[in-house]
């Protein structure tokens, strides 16, 4: 609740404007939770490899180039 009353939206037309949104919250301990922190986790795992998949092909681009 309190991430949606902190919520702020702009409008074309300053009176008045319809705004549909989704939240997702998980419970402590429920299964969603769970799966939401094993998806959070595997996105952290796929970022940190392309971040290093980057760094071997700038390492690789330096090393052709000298």
């Amino acid at each position: 609740m309190q991430a949606a009353r902190r919520m702020k939206f702009s409008s074309i037309d300053r009176d008045r404007a319809t705004v549909r949104i989704n939240i997702s919250f998980t419970v402590a301990g429920s299964d969603f939770e769970r799966q939401a922190r094993r998806e959070k986790k595997e996105r952290e795992r796929q970022a940190e490899l392309e971040r290093e998949r980057q760094r071997e092909e700038k390492a690789k681009t330096q090393v052709e180039s000298e």
